[in-house]
């Protein structure tokens, strides 16, 4: 953004490309100020009518600050819309806590003939998760499994994880997170922060030695879920270890 505003004192002109660069920051950041300033420059411009990816990166940018209004304008606006446009909109309702009407967005997205991809399932997921609908969930989950998604997608996996986790079924995740290709830190989080939510905290500190065993690395959100366990428990011996730990990776 600094940059972005250097070329307009340097008298270098923008174009498309340098305003989708400054609204992907804007939303990186959540700007939401910087962000409507570069709308306006666009709008007078005129590239907003004839660029399908900047109207993504608009509702996008609207949606992931929290302007929902905004971006379902901008959304019902323009004829043009790709499966992008759709999920800036689900995803954007997905994270905010309208999970009802993300699920009302991925309804009408089949409806007019838009096929979802792993990324619409993700926040479909995640939209299912946190309402419980865990009957839901379990079709989309079908569905991808049907279409050979899981095979290769870490984020499609997270949010599968995620879904059981948030609506309670742990068992169910601990079989996917067994199945799974591929995975990183963050279903092993999911998993964790699940049982600790349901008091499982001696499952949790299972979870927590398998991931050195297999390889991988906790992160902060791992520790931090960790050391409220050890805390609710008043294991202090374990806390010492995980203290240390933290100390070895340098997160203290």
């Amino acid at each position: 953004l600094r940059c972005f505003e250097r070329m307009k004192l340097d008298n270098v002109s923008s174009d498309a490309v340098t305003y989708l660069s400054g609204l992907k920051a804007c939303c990186s950041i959540g700007s939401i100020q910087e962000g409507q300033n570069i709308h306006m420059e666009i709008v007078k411009k005129g590239f907003v009518e004839s660029d399908v990816a900047m109207i993504n990166t608009l509702i996008d940018m609207y949606a992931k600050c929290g302007c929902l209004t905004i971006a379902n304008q901008i959304f019902n606006r323009f004829p043009v819309k790709d499966v992008a446009s759709w999920n800036a909109l689900i995803n954007g309702y997905a994270n905010h806590g309208f999970g009802d009407k993300a699920l009302d967005c991925f309804a009408q997205m089949q409806v007019e003939g838009t096929s979802p991809d792993s990324i619409t399932f993700a926040c479909v997921l995640n939209a299912c998760g946190s309402l419980g609908l865990i009957e839901t969930g379990k079709k989309i989950h079908a569905e991808v499994a049907s279409k050979g998604l899981l095979s290769d997608n870490v984020v499609l996996g997270n949010a599968i994880v995620g879904m059981y986790v948030k609506c309670g079924i742990l068992c169910e995740a601990k079989d996917i997170v067994n199945k799974l290709q591929i995975w990183d830190i963050v279903v092993w989080n999911s998993l964790i922060a699940g049982y600790i939510r349901c008091k499982l905290t001696e499952r949790a500190f299972y979870c927590f030695e398998q991931i050195y065993l297999e390889g991988h690395s906790p992160n902060v959100v791992t520790f931090i879920c960790i050391l409220k366990a050890c805390s609710n428990e008043g294991a202090v011996e374990i806390g010492k270890e995980v203290h240390a730990k933290i100390i070895y990776c340098h997160l203290e």
